[in-house]
């Protein structure tokens, strides 16, 4: 019989790309007589997702099961007859790269692989840290030029754009850093809040691991998301909703104060609150629900296999 082959296409950024092979690896280790084939979008082709890429590639497990292909764009046409299917994915990852020392009130800052702030922004943000006291973990990415979307890239130089001092102000309760492992930040004990920009990704993984969200959507559809999170479940706080952001940054969006950012922050840690309760026990019935036990999830995959296998011609 044939074997056959999946294609993934992942939304470019890195974040989806590491989503998008975690799912080919538990696929290909559930019936290994499947092949998948991962496009990764050149554009958006840097030296973490290169790394990522030969790492996973030299894998001996992986190696004959899962290969990348680099493409400057879909090809569209080429797909055009090949049956699609859509995933919502999320993964465990053992947490190890990063917050040892850490109370267990640290809040992790992080707006995904397209996520970045102007410097206006970044001081509010800054002095929001700074007043609130907590010990924080903050992912800062530079912006993209204007007029043009693509990935933003790690500072050479934090001090350009950070309030003077902060860094050395903030020594002993915070670190800034460039691009983060977010699964395994998350993972980590440590972590009591995300302020995110609730992309689904996030969203999944922030609640998979019982850790509260502070709302601060960007683009897309991480607004409807916000707004599910925080009033219609009550799984978050809110510090924006109605942000939007030009993805181009042609249009400056307005500045959201380091008044408003606190507020939300604050309550975001606050220990007994009732968003924290309900995000512990939609962690475990999520974990409940994982590939990895039995769960629904697991049941879901091996529906979809036998689907892939059932309509070979």
């Amino acid at each position: 019989m044939k074997k056959p082959e999946l294609v993934f296409i992942p939304t470019p950024g890195m974040g989806h790309l590491v989503s998008a092979v975690e799912a080919a690896k538990l696929l290909v280790d559930l019936n290994d007589r499947l092949s998948i084939t991962v496009l990764i979008i050149k554009p958006l082709f840097d030296s973490k997702v290169t790394g990522y890429v030969r790492s996973v590639s030299a894998t001996t497990s992986f190696s004959n099961s899962i290969r990348f292909i680099d493409l400057p764009q879909p090809p569209k046409d080429e797909l055009a007859n090949i049956p699609p299917a859509n995933f919502f994915i999320t993964y465990i990852e053992s947490h190890k790269p990063l917050v040892k020392e850490a109370v267990l009130t640290l809040v992790f800052l992080c707006f995904g692989s397209l996520g970045s702030f102007g410097e206006d922004q970044v001081q509010e943000i800054a002095r929001a840290l700074e007043q609130s006291g907590h010990r924080f973990l903050w992912s800062l990415r530079k912006p993209q030029p204007k007029g043009t979307i693509s990935s933003p890239t790690d500072y050479s130089n934090l001090e350009e754009v950070l309030p003077e001092g902060f860094l050395d102000r903030t020594v002993e309760i915070g670190k800034v850093i460039g691009w983060a492992p977010q699964v395994s930040v998350l993972a980590h004990p440590a972590v009591g809040g995300f302020v995110s920009h609730c992309g689904w990704n996030s969203t999944l993984e922030s609640i998979l691991f019982g850790v509260p969200i502070a709302a601060w959507p960007l683009y897309a559809e991480q607004q409807f998301n916000a707004f599910q999170l925080v009033k219609e479940l009550g799984l978050a706080v809110e510090i924006k909703m109605d942000y939007n952001m030009d993805l181009r940054l042609e249009i400056e969006p307005p500045i959201v104060t380091a008044e408003e950012i606190k507020r939300g922050m604050v309550g975001l840690m606050e220990p007994e609150s009732d968003v924290r309760k309900k995000v512990k026990v939609m962690s475990e019935k999520s974990r409940k629900a994982s590939v990895k036990g039995g769960g629904s999830s697991h049941s879901s995959l091996q529906d979809f296999i036998s689907h892939v296998l059932g309509n070979m011609p």
